[in-house]
């Protein structure tokens, strides 16, 4: 999985300044674009969680969440905001750092292991059967099934961040 860096950007627009850093040999190929330098990296977006968890609304549920890149290249979405996690004190605190979790946890930051949480479920139930899938074989999965990524203000599905994982239909049918 990887996620692209936060600035609410279009990450399939070329830019050819910027498609080898100057510093990089220039046998360098950017891994993340398709083609034959591929990495294989399945790319992740951040979506709204459903409205009113915890008490907040970040719009529609699945919709991009305004800081997330967006482009034909993003694989997937996961939340981008209200992710319960272990590491912050500001829903158990006390004197033992290693107790402390928040329900605050945002950005591809939180919405790549939501991502790589289903398919690591998924890569344990078809190690079962028939063995892991590929790269390529997680992509397509990912980007046909799922739930739908939603609209917002100003923020519509041509956006593409992807969908939401579904591990019960990418099982059905991969």
């Amino acid at each position: 999985m990887a996620q692209p860096r936060h600035r609410g950007r279009r990450r399939d627009q070329r830019r050819p300044q910027r498609l080898r850093p100057g510093d990089f040999p220039a046998t360098w190929h950017n891994p993340f674009r398709a083609g034959p330098t591929d990495s294989g990296a399945s790319v992740v977006g951040a979506g709204a969680p459903p409205p009113g968890l915890h008490g907040r609304d970040h719009g529609p549920a699945r919709s991009r969440l305004d800081f997330s890149n967006y482009g034909a290249r993003l694989d997937a979405q996961g939340w981008g905001r209200e992710v319960t996690t272990t590491g912050c004190g500001d829903l158990q605190g006390g004197p033992d750092e290693d107790l402390w979790y928040t329900d605050e946890f945002s950005g591809t930051s939180s919405a790549s292991p939501i991502v790589v949480g289903a398919v690591a479920a998924y890569q344990g139930i078809r190690t079962r059967d028939s063995g892991r899938a590929s790269p390529d074989q997680i992509r397509t999965l990912l980007r046909s099934t799922g739930s739908p990524q939603t609209a917002a203000p100003g923020r519509p599905t041509t956006q593409r961040i992807g969908t939401l994982p579904d591990l019960r239909a990418m099982t059905a049918k991969g």
